[in-house]
């Protein structure tokens, strides 16, 4: 009789044990279930992506330029050249004493359309300043193509950063940047002087040495302002 008994009461402990471990797992899962549909309900939360900052690491000495309209800080070793005589309202800095050419031009209101680039520079107009978006390209010839179609000298319509630009695909190696916007369209960047007159820019920059210093561009760019 204690045999059976005993034997009666194991096999309740046990099935209150499995039936325990049965109700734990289904509590878990249930509330597993819940947390996961909640999650489903949840919004997804929508983030802006912050805006990209050119970081300018040139430090050595500049000069600040009035030139009416504008005014830019130049390296004090470089030099504005005479306006040459073409239809173009063109500014000229140049600099030869690294035994290698170096030299930045802006280009105002009356913009060469065709003027083609090795390498693209997107700028955003601020209404009396730029800011870079991003920095300049890797040489055009390596992400364009060539059109066949097209005529002599006018470059190839390529795209950097979503703009479009004028790739020079004919000279190769020379190393000129050439600058675009999104609103202001190919080699033009719009802006207003402080009595609110528009303006339009093409800046440009070439650099011969094996080593070019692009900083010294973007350092011009970013000091760049409307009067």
């Amino acid at each position: 009789m204690y045999q059976v008994t005993s034997k009666r009461k194991t096999r309740q402990r046990r099935s209150r044990f499995w039936l325990f471990f049965f109700l734990f797992f289904l509590i878990v899962g249930l509330i597993a279930l819940a947390v996961f549909i909640l999650s489903l309900r949840q919004k997804p939360i929508i983030t802006q992506s912050k805006a990209i900052t050119t970081k300018v690491s040139y430090v050595g000495k500049t000069k600040i330029y009035n030139e009416g309209d504008f005014n830019i800080a130049i390296p004090v070793s470089w030099q504005l050249l005479p306006r040459p005589p073409y239809t173009y309202q063109s500014f000229t800095w140049h600099d030869s004493t690294k035994g290698s050419s170096q030299e930045i031009e802006i280009y105002e209101d009356t913009i060469p359309t065709n003027f083609a680039v090795n390498r693209a520079l997107i700028l955003t107009g601020e209404t009396d300043h730029v800011e870079l978006d991003g920095v300049a390209s890797d040489n055009c010839v390596t992400f364009t193509k060539y059109n066949a179609g097209g005529q002599a000298g006018m470059g190839v319509r390529g795209k950097w950063r979503g703009v479009d630009f004028l790739c020079n695909r004919t000279t190769t190696t020379r190393d000129t940047i050439g600058t675009s916007s999104a609103t202001g369209g190919i080699n033009t960047v719009a802006l207003k002087s402080t009595n609110g007159t528009p303006h339009s820019f093409f800046f440009t920059y070439t650099d011969t040495q094996l080593s070019p210093d692009y900083a010294v561009f973007y350092n011009a760019l970013t000091s760049f302002g409307m009067n």
